[in-house]
């Protein structure tokens, strides 16, 4: 799970909400690859009680 940032639907518009410091810290937890981390956007099936509509999460590749 990613800390510090929700994603909430408004009228088509996807809005981003990301308190900076605990964005930055949790990504500070993922391991990376030449400063890049991959993040992905998935669509909840039910909206969340506070309007948040997609899960935000690591992505997760297996080496070839």
């Amino acid at each position: 799970m990613i800390k510090g940032i929700n994603v909430t639907d408004k009228n088509g518009q996807i809005n981003v909400g990301i308190n900076v410091n605990d964005f930055i810290n949790s990504l500070k937890e993922l391991p990376e690859r030449n400063g890049w981390v991959n993040i992905l956007l998935t669509p909840l099936k039910k909206q969340h009680p506070k309007g948040y509509t997609h899960h935000i999460r690591p992505e997760t590749k297996k080496p070839i």
